[in-house]
């Protein structure tokens, strides 16, 4: 038997959210952000902090199963001083 995909595990996704309005779910496996291959959350942590906010970046993710690729829209990040 295979070890599966390797990523980062969605346990959970806030509603109203980039991602859930993205379709991507709790179970849902996140294998590569922008095509940069992410395997534990602090990759895809570190990735996501060096994209500038308000883009659109390409997930590849394991979703029911299948691989699948979606767009996500990154939030624009409020900054209190």
């Amino acid at each position: 038997m295979g070890a599966g995909p390797k990523g980062m595990f969605v346990a959970a996704v806030a509603s109203g959210s980039s991602a859930a309005r993205a379709k991507l779910r709790p179970g849902d496996i996140v294998t590569a952000f922008d095509d940069m291959p992410v395997a534990t959350p602090r990759e895809l942590a570190l990735a996501v902090a060096d994209h500038p906010t308000g883009g659109v970046v390409r997930l590849r993710i394991w979703h029911d199963g299948r691989l699948a690729r979606i767009r996500v829209r990154l939030p624009l990040r409020d900054w209190v001083s």
